[in-house]
């Protein structure tokens, strides 16, 4: 497996700008590769420089959430005043590239002493962690070829990451792929029963919609 990431050696310097299309991000990095002559030159420079990019997406990641959280924080205080700064609490996302953590903006209602975290609310997710779609897709294709250890460990060396997510969270999200692909099968029934035209989901719902706690593992 890769050596984690926190090892690699690559130093990027970036700012992100808004404009009318989205956000620009403008930066230089720099990236010190080892190596030795040898005849297995090429193949010593393949691995670092593999972990070296997944790590530029990790920084680019959290360069570009950092930028549209504070977007969501500026929309929240010019439409709904009175809003205070009130910390920065951690999130986490989890993606294909690995884990990013940043420090987003939680703003506070002076009349109630509500608090709001605001990219929390306009992206949908939960205040301190969030799995990407892309996360989830590739851990319910992993388990459909392998075990779920087996696809946890896939997904954490194509991260370059020890660890990604858990097999416990792997067996869950398949198991939530199964219970939606069962429930569009029975729409599709329903509909095909009423007469009304359909479309056909692919996929093969699973027979269990049991959930496990996290941190644990299923023994068949």
């Amino acid at each position: 497996m890769p050596t984690p990431h926190q090892n690699t050696p690559l130093v990027l310097k970036s700012e992100a700008t808004p404009n009318e299309l989205g956000t620009t991000i403008i930066g230089t990095f720099t990236l010190q590769v080892f190596h030795e002559n040898s005849p297995n030159d090429l193949d010593d420079l393949e691995a670092p420089i593999e972990l070296a990019g997944q790590e530029f997406k990790r920084q680019t990641c959290s360069v570009a959430l950092v930028a549209a959280d504070q977007r969501c924080s500026q929309l929240f205080q010019q439409t709904q005043p009175p809003l205070t700064k009130n910390g920065k609490p951690t999130f986490t996302i989890i993606a294909r590239f690995g884990e990013v953590k940043i420090k987003r903006q939680r703003l506070r209602d002076t009349r109630t002493g509500k608090t709001y975290t605001p990219s929390a609310i306009l992206w949908q997710t939960a205040r301190r962690r969030h799995l990407t779609q892309a996360v989830c897709e590739a851990a319910c294709n992993a388990s459909q070829e392998v075990s779920y250890r087996k696809a946890a460990e896939q997904l954490a060396e194509n991260a370059g990451t020890e660890q990604l997510i858990s097999t416990s969270t792997v067996w869950n999200k398949k198991q939530e792929k199964g219970k939606k692909l069962e429930q569009q099968q029975n729409h599709f029934v329903h509909q095909v029963q009423s007469g009304k035209e359909v479309t056909l989901h692919a996929g093969v719902p699973s027979d269990s919609t049991c959930r496990i706690e996290e941190g644990t593992i299923q023994v068949p």
